[in-house]
């Protein structure tokens, strides 16, 4: 206030030396008084704003007592005696204004000016709107406050300071304090401080912008979570006086809402999986001139995400193929991702030639690896894994099917004749169990019979037992069509009226036996010289197949594994050539010793043998029966008309 005041002094600090024309042009009404003399409070000098404001001439109040012309309230300390001690004053006052004695309020703030005079400047600021619109709050505030008693919602108003005016029933009950104990105190006086300044930072920020925001706040001792809406308390000018709030208990809402974050999430983690099971299943069966196969999967309900069933089919050397069918365990993206990998060890194993028992007990061995491992313990896809397989292997020179399972569904052979039956195929414990045996069976299977795998969502429900739905899947056989694809709909129809609860994998199957004019076989004597003949009985039966093109080839292939087998291996020695999609040349002895290819050095006089065989063949492998082994090649065709 003092600065104020000395920007209307001159140089001499005295009243002669006072900038007439910066105080008559103040913005503030303004008045320089006198404090000592004769007359105390004599007004020297008045700015128009005051003029106006009072609605007088500059003869209307200069020369006139300060206090003739406004009058403190009651309870206001005199402002005059407070300049008299040297210290700045102020007041809530009363004037008039003329014409018409209109009451105003004025708020008075007074400063005594430094140096030898006795001089005050005196401003005065016109409160009337306020104060009318403080009684018409008052008044409103108090038929507000039956109307925000009725309302579920927290209702408020506070003053320009934070004070509240008025709290609605609501707030009394959910914060535990009486509208009495509230009126003219803050945040700061009811909440913990934390909460308190978020609530006056957000008063803060409805005044800043001038209109309503609507945040969640934090609650103090409230429990559940409350939308607050905040807006400013305008005046009749549009200035505000306050803010004023709604709470709403948005509990349920927000429950609502998670809930429905939480389901779209799992939504998205079922699409996820289910894209990586999909991923992960072939996503096209091989033509196979030993079989035709057509398949299935579905995954469970359209609340339940995708586990892991899959089904494969895996060419094999001879000819052979491998039909897969497996289940892991739960469902979701790890029951995915275990399946992908369990499908690709047995590709891998499938790949080395061994016997289904065998294969099914190195797919145990790795399934307790993984599963008790350093992976497992980091949450690895495969911890506590638990999985069935059912692994065959059908040869279609000889017409026979070998079958192990660990712990799953055995399959179902439906006979040329119509004639459907499962399989007695000792089920061995799941993966991952260890310490048991796998046991393999062997089936002759008829050219044409349908082989029919699958996993236990097909046949397992809530309302029906294994065996009934073993009944039920042997009388939908019963019925099956030539196409394999038509037939695969029918049993699933038949069997799965609603949306199945778990996972369903089928593998339908139709077997061929290859023509006996596409297996030659001939013994070899564990002769050397048994070798020359061994050529000119390919040479000869090459030629009566129409591939004489690979006849060079095919010669020095032979050359080779039958001299290893009569150099290495036990008598009786086979020599086998097989027609189908490819050239396959075997040679079988009774040692169970195979040979490694190694690269020759240049002085070696042997270890080229396998190294040529690699070079010229499409692939080569060797393969272990119980009493036996086999060392294969396989060439392409050269062209179409040769392979028909």
């Amino acid at each position: 206030m003092t600065a104020v005041a000395e920007r209307f002094l001159g140089g001499d600090g005295g009243a002669a030396g006072m900038d007439h024309a910066a105080l008559t042009a103040a913005p503030v009404p303004t008045a320089v008084i006198a404090l000592d003399g004769p007359d105390p409070s004599r007004i020297l000098l008045a700015s128009r704003s005051l003029l106006d404001l009072l609605g007088r001439r500059e003869e209307g109040i200069v020369g006139h007592h300060l206090m003739d012309l406004v009058q403190p309230h009651a309870g206001e300390d005199d402002p005059l005696r407070a300049l008299a001690a040297g210290d700045d004053a102020s007041a809530v006052c009363t004037a008039m204004r003329w014409p018409g004695d209109v009451p105003l309020v004025l708020e008075l703030k007074a400063a005594r000016l430094p140096g030898e005079c006795a001089l005050a400047v005196v401003q005065l600021y016109d409160q009337t709107e306020r104060e009318q619109g403080q009684r018409s709050l008052r008044k409103n505030l108090r038929c507000l406050q039956d109307i925000a008693d009725y309302s579920s919602a927290i209702i408020y108003a506070k003053d320009l300071d934070g004070r509240y005016m008025l709290i609605n029933r609501q707030f009394e009950q959910r914060v535990g304090i009486q509208r009495e104990e509230v009126w003219g105190r803050t945040d700061f006086d009811i909440f913990p401080r934390e909460f308190a300044i978020v609530y006056r930072e957000h008063d803060s920020e409805v005044l800043a912008k001038g209109r309503p925001i609507e945040i969640e706040e934090p609650t103090a001792d409230i429990p559940g979570s409350w939308l607050s809406t905040k807006f400013p308390l305008l005046d009749g000018s549009g200035r505000p006086y306050g803010i004023g709030g709604i709470s709403t208990d948005i509990t349920d809402r927000k429950q609502a809402e998670a809930a429905a974050e939480e389901a779209r999430a799992e939504a998205e983690l079922a699409k996820t999986a289910l894209a990586l099971q999909r991923s992960l299943l072939p996503q096209g069966l091989p033509e196979h001139v030993a079989v035709e196969v057509a398949g299935r999967y579905l995954p469970a309900g359209a609340y339940a995400e995708p586990g892991g069933d899959w089904f494969d089919v895996i060419p094999l050397s001879g000819a052979r193929v491998a039909l897969v069918v497996g289940d892991v365990v739960g469902h979701g993206i790890r029951a995915s991702a275990a399946m992908g990998q369990l499908r690709m060890a047995v590709r891998t194993l499938a790949d080395v030639d061994l016997t289904p028992d065998e294969l099914l007990a190195h797919l145990d061995d790795l399934v307790i690896r993984l599963s008790t491992g350093p992976e497992s313990e980091a949450e690895a896809p495969t911890g506590d894994l638990g999985a069935t397989c059912l692994y065959a292997v059908y040869d279609p020179v000889s017409g026979r099917c070998s079958i192990a399972s660990a712990g799953h569904p055995s399959p179902a052979l439906v006979s040329p004749d119509g004639t459907v039956e499962i399989l007695d195929v000792l089920a061995g414990p799941p993966l991952g169990v260890g310490g048991f045996p796998f046991e393999s069976i062997d089936r002759d299977v008829p050219t044409g019979s349908l082989l029919v795998l699958y996993t236990d969502g097909l046949i397992e429900a809530a309302d029906r037992d294994v065996d009934l739905g073993l009944g039920a899947l042997c009388t939908a056989l019963g019925g099956a069509v030539p196409s394999l694809e038509t037939t695969c709909d029918l049993v699933l129809r038949a069997l799965l009226a609603d949306l199945p609860t778990d996972d369903v994998a089928l593998l339908i199957v139709r077997t061929h036996r290859l023509d006996a004019e596409q297996v030659a076989s001939r013994p070899i004597p564990a002769d050397p010289a048994a070798v020359a003949a061994a050529r000119t009985w390919v040479t000869d039966q090459l030629h009566a197949w129409d591939l004489d093109a690979l006849a060079f080839v095919t010669e020095l292939v032979v050359s080779e594994l039958v001299t290893n087998a009569i150099r290495y291996g036990a008598p009786p020695i086979q020599l086998r050539l097989i027609k189908s999609q490819t050239l396959i040349c075997e040679v079988s002895d009774a040692s169970s010793t195979a040979p490694h290819m190694r690269r020759a050095r240049i002085f070696d006089e042997g270890g080229r043998g396998l190294m040529l065989v690699a070079q010229l063949t499409k692939s080569w492998g060797t393969r272990h029966t119980g009493t036996a082994k086999t060392i294969w090649a396989e060439q392409p065709f050269p062209t179409e008309r040769a392979r028909a």
